[in-house]
């Protein structure tokens, strides 16, 4: 679940980058009037249930949730916006469930498959 997720936050932005940039520009979110601050509060709500429902499922660990997801989304972002600035492929979906298998399991070694794909 998490993995489609992300592959689906990933393409969306990629496919709008300067709608992204505009959502999450801290030069907006800093002056945020009281509506676009809770605007910008509601927008986590879908991170927060699905944080919610990967602990409910045992996809993901128990903790708070709003930490939970802030690095899931920080993850995220940060291979959008390496995407949007050519740094990396923005079609490699492999990369993405790289990020995402990481996050699942930590950075600790891993059998990997022949074609360099965690297993």
């Amino acid at each position: 679940m998490l993995n489609d997720v992300a592959v689906a936050y990933v393409r969306f932005a990629t496919d709008n980058p300067a709608l992204v940039d505009l959502m999450s520009g801290s030069r907006y979110l800093a002056e945020a009037s009281d509506t676009l601050a809770a605007a910008r509060d509601a927008s986590f709500a879908p991170v927060r249930t699905l944080v919610e429902l990967g602990q409910s499922t045992g996809e993901l660990a128990q903790g708070e949730v709003r930490r939970i997801g802030t690095l899931i989304f920080a993850t995220l972002h940060g291979l959008a916006t390496m995407a949007n600035n050519r740094m990396i492929d923005p079609l490699d979906d492999r990369l993405i469930s790289d990020a995402v298998h990481s996050m699942l399991t930590g950075l600790a070694p891993a059998p990997v498959l022949p074609d360099g794909a965690f297993k």
